[in-house]
């Protein structure tokens, strides 16, 4: 294997103990943020569609049997990636200012938790109630502001 490819494996592997150990801690008013989502994020903007979308699986599956989310992981993110990717990859393309990095993660988190909350709605996981909002925009844009954080903390 090459080198790159051990290194996003290592990379993932700090997200998803970061998404655990550090993240699942730090809710604000109940929502939280999903670097995880975040890692994928980057690597759409730099990877290709094929090798995104098996790094969205792996680590997909692996935050699913970590937080014993039945496969809810596994489905809404490699559904937002297939999604996403060309947006993500041409947007990438021109120089993006923080502003534009929140727009455009917001955007994707929206997509990405509107598929993963009607998931867990059907498998009887969350209620569609005003808690299905609250989720959907609170962790939207809690994942959007630790992205744009992350963004500016970028050498």
């Amino acid at each position: 294997m090459k080198k790159k490819v051990w290194l996003d494996i290592g990379i993932a592997i700090i997200f998803l103990l970061a998404q655990i150990m550090v993240f699942r801690h730090l809710d604000l008013f109940g929502v939280q943020a999903d670097v995880v989502f975040i890692f994928l994020l980057w690597m759409m903007s730099c990877r290709s569609r094929s090798y995104t979308l098996v790094f969205a699986a792996f680590s997909s599956l692996l935050l699913d049997i970590l937080l014993d989310t039945w496969g809810l992981h596994l489905f809404a993110k490699t559904l937002t990636v297939m999604l996403a990717y060309n947006v993500i990859n041409s947007v990438s393309e021109s120089i993006l200012q923080s502003g534009k990095v929140f727009t455009v993660t917001f955007l994707a988190a929206l997509l990405y938790y509107l598929i993963f909350l009607t998931m867990a709605v059907f498998a009887g996981k969350y209620v569609f109630e005003l808690f299905f909002l609250k989720h959907w925009i609170g962790n939207s844009l809690y994942t959007a502001i630790i992205a744009s954080l992350l963004y500016m903390l970028k050498p």
